[in-house]
């Protein structure tokens, strides 16, 4: 969702975002990493970039035709990575067989996400990081001249998906799975200039794109927003946030 492909050409702002949660992960040489609901593959293509000695990277998602081409791309540069297709909620894993899970932006879309965090905890070794993130769409700011239009799409927005919310949720959705011990924190991801390669220029468009087609907002609206957007950057004014938040989990 607008963070899907930050690496070639690179968004700087989503790669910051990743290294940071990469560092949380802090996995040990020679180990096993899952990504569920992996989407892309970026963020695995990412972590063999940077961690050369982990030994195998298994990307997990439900839809995984849709992104043939970037996982085949991972795949050539990575030997290391694969990738298949399968259920959050039913993982096709043996019990304590990784050494971190990463589950970023995923639980949203599942029916149950306890069970899906249960999943990830049985998977895990013990005394393993299984790392689950989300972010929470209420905490979007832009920064807008027409404030009521502006305010009006942000939540259309946000409640427009399964639950915009879901980044608040995920220290008692963690704590029901059953995991030892939680770390929470939030990283804000903060952009000041409208740019094609940051992500609030590019959620702007999305979210536009996503409004107009459930037919939420006017497209005559939808467009005054960006161009109320663009304005706000011609004058120095533009601002955008968005908390993900973040729960470090150890089995």
């Amino acid at each position: 969702m607008a963070q899907e492909f930050f690496l070639d050409p690179p968004m700087p702002d989503v790669l910051s975002q990743w290294q940071h949660y990469l560092a949380l992960l802090d996995v040990p040489d020679g180990a096993r990493v899952l990504d569920v609901g992996c989407g892309s593959g970026h963020p695995l293509w990412l972590l063999a970039r940077t961690s050369p000695k982990v030994q195998e990277c298994i990307g997990l998602d439900k839809n995984s035709e849709r992104y043939a081409a970037e996982h085949a791309r991972a795949k050539m540069e990575a030997p290391q990575i694969s990738f298949r297709d399968g259920n959050a909620q039913a993982l096709p894993f043996d019990d304590c067989s990784f050494d971190g899970v990463l589950c970023v932006d995923v639980l949203e879309w599942v029916a149950d996400p306890v069970q899906a965090l249960q999943e990830i905890h049985r998977v895990l070794r013990p005394g393993c990081v299984g790392l689950i993130i989300h972010s929470d769409f209420d905490t979007q700011v832009f920064a807008a001249a027409d404030r009521a239009r502006n305010r009006r799409i942000t939540h259309a927005f946000s409640d427009a998906g399964p639950n915009g919310q879901m980044g608040r949720e995920l220290y008692g959705l963690c704590r029901q799975a059953g995991f030892a011990s939680i770390e929470a924190s939030v990283y804000t991801l903060v952009n000041t200039e409208w740019r094609p390669d940051l992500y609030g220029y590019q959620v702007a468009h999305m979210m536009t794109e996503w409004l107009a087609e459930k037919r939420l907002i006017a497209e005559n609206d939808l467009v005054a927003w960006l161009v109320d957007l663009r304005q706000q950057s011609a004058v120095d004014g533009f601002f955008y946030s968005i908390n993900r938040n973040i729960c470090r989990c150890m089995k």
